[in-house]
C-alpha cells in the first residue's frame, strides 16, 4: 500500500524515524482505533517533509478497511503523534 507521510517536528525525536524496521501505528481521521503498520524501506527525510513510502498491513484479523484510497491518518508512537499522512493507493 503506498501513503505519503510526512513526520512533525514535535520534540519527541531528534530526526524522523527511517529503514526497514518501523513499527507506529496508524488512526484514520475520525476515529481512535490503532492500526498497526510497518514501513517498508522509508527513506531517510527531513521533519515536515512529504515523502512516499510502502506499508505493510501487519495483523490478521484486523479491520484495515478504512485504510483506503484518500483516507488521512494520524502516524502515532503511543499516545504521542509523530506524524500523519494520506493513502494514495
Amino acid at each position: 500500500m503506498l501513503v505519503e507521510v510526512w513526520f512533525l517536528d514535535n520534540n519527541t525525536r531528534k530526526n524522523p524515524p527511517y529503514g526497514t524496521v518501523y513499527r507506529p501505528h496508524f488512526v484514520i481521521e475520525n476515529t481512535n482505533e490503532y492500526l498497526g503498520i510497518q514501513f517498508k524501506n522509508l527513506e531517510k527525510s527531513k521533519f515536515n517533509e512529504h515523502i512516499l513510502c510502502d506499508i505493510i498491513l501487519l495483523y490478521e484479523g484486523v479491520d484495515y478497511s478504512k485504510l483506503k484510497k484518500g483516507a488521512s491518518f494520524e502516524i502515532k508512537e503511543g499516545p504521542h503523534t509523530v506524524g500523519k499522512g494520506l493513502v494514495i493507493g
